[in-house]
């Protein structure tokens, strides 16, 4: 992946509140952040490139995230697909679903 600096999912939920707090987690392949209504995890391309399932990954991780909140809170939520961002060395960035 020549230029790709970084690369990133991204899910949108609600309600935007749905957890109390922002929310950071290191993971295997990287880092995700929760707040205001955006999931994003940032991936080293180098990872991305050895397990092209990560992303499938990812999303269930993310999943359970949210259904383990929801057994404590009782609350319901919506979260989207997840899209893919590919972000490069000149700034440049690159999205698909």
């Amino acid at each position: 992946m020549n230029g790709v600096v970084s690369i990133q999912y991204e899910w949108a939920y609600t309600p935007e509140d749905y957890f109390h707090k922002p929310v950071s987690l290191e993971c295997k392949a990287g880092s995700i952040t929760i707040d205001n209504g955006t999931v994003k995890a940032e991936i080293d391309p180098g990872n991305f490139k050895v397990d092209e399932s990560t992303a499938e990954k990812l999303d269930k991780y993310v999943e359970n995230l949210f259904h383990d909140e929801q057994v404590k809170s009782q609350k319901t939520y919506e979260l989207s697909m997840p899209f893919k961002v590919i972000i490069k060395e000149d700034g440049s960035r690159t999205v698909s679903i």
